[in-house]
């Protein structure tokens, strides 16, 4: 080839690239090595200020060395609905523009409205739309287009289908009253949809349970079947059932999302005492398998849901016992939680439940009976007569169950049962009356009876005979040889029995002052003695006595000389 030629040729190239920078080409690259038609040699080219369109090069190597990185177009994102004007250049549009913007690309974010420049086919959505303009004279007679055809169609389906998860519904999470809602969503099956985007929707407020809105998701429809996702947010106001009504591409239906109740709450357990409230059923004995025995605990500020039936809560203090809280409703304040006990004790003594309920907890006692103790009207008993042969059936009177006669304040019996029944006559006789404060409501040291128990007072003999139901067995009739006759107390299904023992006199024998303590009317009349002593009108020292027959019950007698032998019946301390 021609030298000159080649001369020529590269001549005229350097010159076209020089005229470009002339006339103002609008080519930008962000970023770029030192652009030789820069006054500032050396400086680094400035993004196109105020320019409409420009290239991200992000594959310049001086600030992109790694090959994974960068190689795409950075297309401009507007929301065209809010751009109102093009830049025309520092030359105007005929020279910086000469294509009045035809072909301009950008990725438009509004999902509505129509573009503020030129005119726009159908409404705005999101994604990639150019502008159109075959003008030469103006900027703003184009029209914007979507790049995809049915890019902005409006969402159509041929079916919606709320009805059930059985019909391909998928509901994820759960709904608790009162709870604000967090991962819960519905899918709703859909059929025939035409494969058109769909922006996220207007909150749907729901009714029945109040309180929830299901908002849908934006994607894009299946050219088919499909779902749309609704996400739930919110907190409901109730248990029950929400229900939403939807519409969608020319469908609707109703979803119903299901609202548990929220756990039971409380402000206070009260275990404390039956005088705070506590009521409790049925008496525990060692050795005797439970039935019939509960405890109900009242409560404070309840929250008015369901409650169900709880684990069983083992007993500590005497074993083998587990008090089991019963399925109920809370009320919407005060009430109380019933828990059953079953098992069979392993000893006597007291019983301990530690429970838990609503945010709160409490211990509460139950008295284990020993299989001599009967629990009366909370009060633990002994089933016999002190000195009474323990190994008999308390509640069948024989001679075997009349125990001992005492005299009132003294430790040890005046007679034995064995003694007592043997001869009915004078005996010799103690005539000293023991001092006040021998026996009392505490336990002391002259107490006859065994660790653990003492003497009842007169108060809770009146307290056992107003708290219970009275019984008779036997014939009743004064008889030193028959043992048969007896008084009985029921409280539910918890039952005391007293013989008639009769009791010894206080008189001595004329010409024999150490005799004395004659039987009166075994199998006649009973006389228990109490704790509680008093003097007479003569200012006898005396004691109050329970006392009975046939016929009348007197559980505070002042009939009682301090020397007279009285059975004893023993209560727990």
């Amino acid at each position: 080839m021609n030298t000159s030629s080649i001369k020529i040729k590269i001549i005229v190239y350097i010159v076209t690239l020089t005229l470009g920078g002339f006339f103002h080409s609008q080519i930008r690259v962000s970023g770029s090595i030192p652009n030789p038609n820069d006054p500032n040699s050396g400086n680094l080219v400035d993004p196109a200020v105020n320019s409409s369109a420009f290239i991200d090069a992000s594959s310049n190597p001086e600030y992109n060395q790694s090959t994974n990185l960068g190689k795409g177009l950075l297309f401009p994102r507007v929301k065209l609905d809010l751009l109102t004007a093009f830049s025309q250049g520092p030359f105007g549009p005929g020279t910086n523009y000469p294509s009045y913007y035809d072909g301009f690309v950008v990725y438009n974010e509004s999902n509505s409205g129509v573009a503020g420049i030129g005119d726009t086919e159908g409404t705005l959505c999101r994604g990639f739309w150019y502008y159109e303009n075959p003008s030469t004279s103006s900027l703003t007679s184009g029209t914007w287009r979507p790049m995809r055809p049915g890019l902005c169609s409006s969402p159509i389906v041929t079916t919606l289908d709320c009805s059930s998860t059985a019909n391909g519904r998928v509901d994820t999470g759960t709904l608790t009253q009162g709870t604000l809602a967090s991962g819960v969503s519905s899918d709703i099956p859909y059929l025939g949809g035409n494969g058109s985007n769909y922006p996220i929707g207007t909150g749907i407020a729901s009714t029945g349970v109040t309180g929830l809105t299901a908002t849908l998701q934006a994607g894009t429809l299946a050219n088919g079947n499909g779902t749309l996702r609704y996400v739930i947010t919110g907190t409901p106001s109730s248990s029950g059932t929400a229900t939403f009504t939807i519409s969608f591409g020319g469908q609707s239906c109703s979803f119903t999302r299901t609202v548990d109740t929220s756990g039971p709450i409380i402000t206070t357990l009260d275990c404390s005492s039956t005088a705070n409230g506590r009521v409790d059923t049925g008496t525990l004995t060692q050795g005797t398998l439970a039935s019939g025995v509960s405890s109900d605990i009242p409560y404070l500020g309840g929250n008015g849901v369901n409650y169900p039936a709880g684990a069983g809560i083992s007993s500590t203090g005497v074993t083998g016992l587990t008090a089991t809280l019963q399925a109920g409703i809370l009320a919407n304040g005060n009430g109380t939680l019933r828990y059953v006990i079953t098992g069979t004790p392993s000893s006597s003594g007291t019983a301990t439940f530690t429970i838990s309920f609503g945010g709160q907890g409490c211990s509460f006692t139950r008295i284990v009976a020993s299989n001599t103790e009967v629990v009366m009207c909370g009060k633990t008993w002994k089933a016999h007569n002190l000195g009474a042969n323990e190994s008999l059936d308390p509640n069948v009177p024989v001679a075997g169950i009349h125990g001992d006669k005492y005299q009132w304040g003294r430790i040890n019996p005046i007679l034995t049962q064995t003694q007592d029944q043997a001869n009915a006559g004078p005996v010799t006789w103690n005539f000293n009356d023991a001092s006040d404060g021998s026996w009392g409501p505490s336990r002391t040291s002259n107490d006859p009876c065994p660790q653990g128990f003492r003497v009842p007072t007169q108060a809770e003999w009146q307290a056992l005979n107003s708290c219970s139901s009275v019984g008779r067995i036997g014939p009743f009739g004064d008889d030193a040889s028959l043992f048969s006759s007896a008084l009985t107390y029921t409280s539910g299904s918890n039952k005391l029995t007293f013989p008639a023992a009769g009791f010894r006199s206080h008189l001595s024998i004329p010409n024999n002052p150490t005799l004395g303590g004659v039987l009166q009317m075994r199998n006649e009349v009973g006389m228990y003695w109490s704790s509680t002593s008093y003097y007479t009108t003569q200012n006898n020292p005396a004691a109050y006595s329970f006392g009975f027959n046939s016929s009348s019950v007197n559980p505070s007698s002042n009939a009682g000389y301090r020397i007279e032998g009285h059975s004893v019946r023993c209560i727990a301390e």
